[in-house]
């Protein structure tokens, strides 16, 4: 699974500004960013946030549509959070749009059984 490293703009939010929800304007810079919004929705995940940290990647992974790998890696971790009905979301999409990448079809499967 990708695990880039936190951003400097990240590490140095306060700790109320790190539990803002992904609307906030650091969330939507975040949404455009697949490294920023990997490290808010991390942040927001560790803190217990897991609906925040899903609409984080439900968000990254909807606005990057052309990207199989990035849709791979948020559908896992919306997945590791338990909210299996969201990364359904990003599996149908993928299937929508044609993708073919074989680990992200593997994995559209394992959702498909866990629904």
């Amino acid at each position: 699974m990708f695990t880039p490293p936190v951003p400097a703009a990240v590490a140095s939010l306060s700790n109320s500004d790190r539990g803002a929800p992904p609307s906030s304007a650091v969330g939507m810079d975040a949404a455009a960013d697949p490294v920023r919004a990997f490290a808010l929705a991390s942040r927001l995940r560790e803190s217990g946030r897991l609906d925040a940290a899903t609409a984080t990647m439900l968000a990254l992974g909807l606005g990057h549509v052309a990207d199989p790998d990035i849709a791979f890696d948020c559908v896992q971790f919306i997945r590791q959070c338990g909210r299996h009905e969201q990364s359904a979301i990003l599996c149908k999409q993928q299937l929508r749009t044609g993708s073919t990448s074989p680990r992200l079809m593997a994995l559209a499967s394992n959702v498909a059984q866990e629904l």
